[in-house]
């Protein structure tokens, strides 16, 4: 079996990582900081490598696979860690974009919108998609200690009109789990939950809980975005259930 390198260690690699162990994976975990990663089991490696610096690619066992996890630019470090990856036998197999790439902001967005190309993230992720990665547009991640309502509490939140597209951690993580099993190369997936949440609606239902002292949200522009799911929700199978947040 190849070594499975998540490069990028971080929120999502968290959940990755246990997903990929409980797969039966060998699994190394990347960061510019590797001494400030937490605690791992001991069998994880922990390597440093940074994407700005050439010396730290090396680090990389010859014959591994890529999660690609953090913003793909600079474009021109990207052309050449691709150059690199050639030469070293290393193939990005994912790479974990998000929804913001797409130009619409509302509507329904899928894998068949347009893309923003003017985004040097979005040139940058083509590229790794070319060589046949799998680009997952995510929506808004959450699970663990990130959670919408703490956003709410921290006055992010200025239009109660506006659309939330959400997608659990840990459903990423199982999904990148059968991407590699299932051998997928060279496609998009959009994911989402498949239910997007209004802002307005949301305080309502935090309020039930106890769970903010936001007492209203400003009526701003209708911002209505819906992020489709079911291109990932076919591939995952009727038995699969996203995490809603209500």
């Amino acid at each position: 079996m190849k070594n499975l390198i998540l490069l990028g260690y971080g929120f999502t690699g968290e959940a990755i990582l246990q997903a990929f162990l409980k797969a039966g994976f060998q699994v190394i975990v990347t960061s510019r900081n590797p001494e400030k990663l937490p605690d791992l089991p001991e069998f994880v490696q922990k390597i440093k490598f940074d994407l700005l610096n050439k010396a730290t690619w090396t680090n990389l066992p010859d014959q591994s696979e890529l999660i690609w996890m953090f913003p793909a630019e600079p474009i021109e470090a990207v052309k050449s860690f691709l150059e690199f990856a050639r030469q070293h036998q290393i193939s990005c197999r994912i790479i974990l974009g998000t929804t913001s790439s797409f130009l619409a902001q509302t509507g329904q967005i899928d894998e068949k919108s347009e893309l923003d190309f003017s985004r040097v993230r979005v040139q940058g992720e083509k590229l790794l998609f070319d060589k046949g990665a799998v680009w997952l547009q995510c929506s808004g991640l959450w699970g663990g200690d990130r959670q919408p309502v703490n956003w709410l509490n921290k006055g992010l939140i200025k239009n109660g009109n506006k659309t939330l597209n959400l997608i659990h951690r840990d459903d990423i993580a199982e999904i990148a789990v059968q991407i590699l099993a299932k051998d997928i190369r060279s496609d998009m997936f959009c994911l989402s939950d498949g239910k997007p949440y209004l802002w307005k609606n949301l305080l309502v239902e935090f309020k039930k809980s106890v769970q903010t002292s936001v007492d209203s949200l400003p009526d701003g522009p209708e911002e209505n975005r819906q992020i489709s799911n079911a291109k990932i929700a076919g591939l995952m199978g009727e038995d699969f259930r996203f995490r809603k947040l209500v």
